[in-house]
């Protein structure tokens, strides 16, 4: 988890709109289209405004929704009220385009599992998000996941019914929904929120905002939320917590690869990068070539034999120690979901020319 602490609550809300629109532009390159959803309260309908004066392939943007209290169409305190005032009127999107959640439906049961089948059609099966917007409020709660609610303990559902909260019952996504998407992007604004950021900081599992997956999770917090004297006593706390956990060891590797193989190599990349960092891995990282012939320098493409046609990709994978590495190594290869990658037949580039290497790192400024 990165936090990032910055001005006020409207700096936040600059920042998130940017966070966003960035991801926006690499998911619709990669995938064709960008799946956001979004939470309530002052702060994002602030990011919301920024988002729609930027210049995206907006006709490939789905706005979906994390959670939406059970009430009339126009209620003020309807997410969808906000959302639409804020996105829906700035920006070129069609009203098709929000996916509202449909609490206005007398059979609330039925509704949670048609909302389902709408993330299902524009996020897949499983649905991932590209982006799950969350806040945090004073009590820890996160979406409509409010400590105590049974709704935190449901697993076999993307979406649900959470209880009476502030006055209204709510439909929200679930730990699974939300844990499956690519980013998390947390935004956190106010002093009465000092004490639930410095839990989530923590990882304080009382709390149910610290069941939401740590890893590729981005906290924007203004200086009220974040106090200078929380800050510094919960780095203390992550820098101790850390200090096992700094990379001392690398895997490296230098591959020739196909450029028209590249798509296929990126997915099979990130299948093979989710699984590593499961298993513990610290880092995995996939770079592709770009400045490759250097004066005077032994060039990767001339190491590896590069043919027309080719690029050089360079990889390395992050960990604790050689024995972890081992370790990682040794439950990555069991890995039933790997299992199609291990033949070196169906690889998109030629293994037999890869370099590789174990290093240990000596220098780490």
């Amino acid at each position: 988890m990165k936090i990032e602490i910055l001005a006020d609550a409207n700096a936040v809300a600059r920042v998130a709109s940017r966070v966003i629109a960035a991801n926006a532009r690499t998911a619709i390159a990669e995938r064709g289209r960008f799946v956001m959803a979004v939470s309530g309260g002052r702060t994002p309908w602030q990011m919301l405004r920024a988002l729609a004066i930027e210049k995206l392939p907006w006709e490939r943007v789905h706005v979906v929704q994390v959670d939406e209290r059970v009430a009339p169409a126009g209620d003020p305190n309807r997410n969808l009220t906000h959302l639409h005032e804020s996105l829906l009127e700035h920006a070129p999107l069609k009203p098709e385009q929000i996916h509202a959640m449909p609490v206005e439906s007398p059979d609330l049961e039925a509704a949670a599992r048609r909302y389902t089948v709408t993330l299902q059609e524009i996020a897949g099966s499983p649905p991932v998000l590209d982006l799950a917007h969350l806040g945090l409020g004073p009590d820890g709660h996160t979406a409509s996941l409010v400590p105590g609610d049974p709704v935190l303990d449901v697993t076999d559902l993307d979406v649900a019914l959470a209880g009476i909260y502030q006055g209204r019952r709510r439909m929200t996504l679930t730990y699974p929904m939300i844990n499956r998407s690519r980013l998390i992007l947390w935004l956190v604004t106010g002093s009465d929120k000092v004490d639930a950021l410095a839990r989530l900081r923590e990882g304080d599992a009382s709390i149910p905002a610290c069941r939401i997956r740590r890893e590729h999770a981005l906290v924007l917090a203004d200086r009220a939320a974040a106090r200078k004297d929380t800050i510094q006593k919960q780095d203390r706390i992550e820098t101790k917590a850390n200090q096992g956990e700094k990379m001392r060891y690398v895997d490296a590797f230098v591959l020739p690869v196909p450029k028209k193989n590249l798509p296929a190599y990126r997915r099979l990349s990130r299948k093979a990068g989710k699984v590593f960092r499961e298993h513990g891995a610290l880092e995995y990282r996939e770079c592709v070539g770009d400045d490759l012939f250097v004066k005077g320098m032994l060039p990767f493409p001339r190491k590896i034999r590069l043919k027309r046609g080719e690029t050089v990709v360079f990889s390395w994978i992050g960990y604790k120690s050689r024995a972890q590495r081992d370790r990682v190594n040794k439950k990555v290869m069991s890995d039933a979901r790997l299992a199609e990658m291990m033949d070196p037949k169906a690889m998109p580039f030629d293994v037999k020319r890869m370099l590789y290497g174990g290093f240990k790192v000596f220098v780490d400024v």
